[in-house]
C-alpha cells in the first residue's frame, strides 16, 4: 500500500511467491488493516511494515519466506504475534528494527 494510504482492508488473499514483499506498507499510511490472508513464498519479507500506523493484523497465515514479519517501525501491530500464524520462515518469524 502506497505512502498515505488509509482505511484499507486486504482480506481472505493468497499472496506467494513474489520477488521481493508479499504485502508492503509504505510509510506514513494509517488505519489499515489485513486479515485471513496466507502469505508465503516471498523474495524477502512476507509483511513489510515500513512505518506501523494503526495496522492491524489478525488471522493471518505467514509462512516459508526469509523473515515472515518484518516491522522497520520499533513496534509490531498489537498483538501481532499472537493473532498470526507465523513459523518456518529462515532467518526470523519476527523482526522489528532497523
Amino acid at each position: 500500500m502506497g505512502q498515505k494510504a488509509t482505511e484499507n482492508l486486504v482480506t481472505n488473499n493468497i499472496v506467494r511467491d513474489n520477488q521481493a514483499h508479499g504485502i508492503y506498507l509504505y510509510s506514513d499510511a494509517e488505519e489499515n488493516t489485513s486479515e485471513e490472508n496466507q502469505i508465503s513464498g516471498n523474495g524477502r519479507f512476507d509483511i513489510y511494515l515500513k512505518s506501523a500506523g494503526n495496522w492491524i493484523t489478525m488471522g493471518n497465515e505467514v509462512f516459508g519466506n526469509a523473515i515472515g514479519v518484518y516491522a522497520r517501525a520499533e513496534n509490531l501491530p498489537r498483538d501481532a504475534r499472537e493473532q498470526n500464524r507465523i513459523y518456518d520462515n529462515r532467518e526470523a518469524d519476527v523482526k522489528v528494527g532497523g
